[in-house]
């Protein structure tokens, strides 16, 4: 997997992968950088240890200690709560502007490339199968005219998902959504196809589903 020690870091940083005893320190970072966007949800040592379970700390995780040895960003690979293949991380709001989280992004970025070369899924919307073919692809392609809409009347768009977007500035929105919603929103493609696939089977090598579901995109 990645190696931390080929990516660059900026000047009085440091990387290593965490250990189960840093898991009260990433706690306090991930509440304090919560708490700068407006989210006053606290995190626990317990709330990271449980998210690591199924992680291989030494390869899906990482955290960049400052100068003073302080734990100032984390990432890490496999989100268990959310069943998900997913780059989820914090960055202390003081360290904010000095490359810390471009490091950590471009550390997902690595693993990925890593990891088959395929995309990482990020959320999928699901249907009951006894809805029938039809009503599938009746839903289906609704889905797809309210991402057509919406990139065309992108102001308008913005504006409307700007009401959960805690704060941030519309410049910001903008390359937010238009970063996640692309072609393999409307259509997963046979990359996409493999890459829900790939998903499925680490998932249910680490126990966390008891078994690969079919890959059936409408």
């Amino acid at each position: 997997m990645t190696s931390i020690t080929n990516l660059p870091l900026p000047t009085g940083y440091d990387s290593r992968s965490p250990q189960r005893e840093d898991a009260e320190a990433i706690a306090a970072l991930i509440t304090a950088a919560r708490k700068a966007v407006g989210d006053d949800e606290v995190a626990s040592a317990e709330d990271v240890l449980d998210d690591w379970q199924g992680v291989d700390l030494a390869t899906e995780a990482i955290v960049v200690a400052n100068a003073d040895g302080q734990i100032v960003g984390n990432a890490d690979i496999l989100n268990r709560r959310n069943m998900r293949v997913s780059v989820y991380g914090s960055v202390a709001p003081v360290e904010q502007g000095h490359g810390v989280g471009t490091f950590l992004v471009r550390w997902g970025e690595e693993w990925a490339r890593e990891s088959a070369g395929l995309p990482l899924p990020l959320g999928i919307n699901v249907m009951r199968r006894d809805l029938g073919d039809a009503m599938h692809r009746q839903i289906s392609q609704a889905l797809r005219d309210s991402i057509d809409f919406a990139h065309t009347n992108v102001d308008e768009a913005l504006e409307y998902a700007m009401r959960y977007g805690r704060g941030i500035d519309k410049e910001t929105c903008r390359r937010f959504v238009l970063m996640y919603v692309n072609e393999y929103t409307k259509r997963l493609g046979d990359e996409g196809r493999a890459a829900l696939s790939r998903l499925y089977a680490l998932a249910h090598s680490r126990g966390l589903i008891s078994a690969v579901p079919p890959v059936d995109p409408i």
